[in-house]
C-alpha cells in the first residue's frame, strides 16, 4: 500500500487488479479505493462458472463501497472468450491479448492481437447485431 500512496501523492492514477474478493476487501478497508481510476477484475479460475462467481463476490463488495470507478473484466485462457461475451452483455470495459490467451478457439491459435481483437470484434457485433 505505501507504493499506492507515493503514487497518489505525486498524482500518478492507479488502476486497482482484483483477482478475488479477498483483493477487494483489502482495498475496501484501506480506503485507497477512492483513488483508483479503474478497478480490474480479473479472476483467475479455470472454468467460467466458477470465474463468474468470484466476480459476482467481487462485485457484491465494490457495490457496498459505492464506487464510480470504471470496471474493466477479462478472463485468461479457458474463460477468456465467456468473460469477453459477459463484459459487453453488462456494457463494461474488456481487454483481449496475447497476455489473455493465444487460442482463437480451443485448438486454433490465433496469430497475431490482431486475430484475438478480431474476434472480439465479431462477438461484440452478434451481441449487438451490427
Amino acid at each position: 500500500m505505501e507504493i499506492a500512496e507515493i503514487l497518489i501523492a505525486k498524482g500518478i492514477g492507479i488502476e486497482a487488479g482484483l483477482s478475488n474478493s479477498a483483493d477487494a476487501q483489502k482495498l475496501a478497508g484501506t480506503g485507497l479505493y477512492k483513488h483508483c481510476f479503474r478497478f480490474l477484475i480479473e479472476p483467475q479460475e479455470k472454468t467460467t462458472y466458477e470465474a463468474l462467481t468470484n466476480v459476482t463476490s467481487i462485485e457484491k463488495i465494490l457495490r457496498k463501497i459505492h464506487t464510480n470507478q470504471s470496471v474493466l473484466l477479462h478472463g485468461t485462457d479457458t474463460t477468456v472468450w465467456d468473460l469477453v461475451s459477459v463484459a459487453f452483455s453488462k456494457k463494461i470495459d474488456t481487454r483481449i491479448g496475447f497476455e489473455d490467451t493465444v487460442y482463437l478457439e480451443p485448438n486454433s491459435l490465433a496469430k497475431s492481437n490482431y486475430d484475438l481483437i478480431g474476434k472480439a470484434i465479431r462477438i461484440r457485433q452478434k451481441m449487438y447485431n451490427y
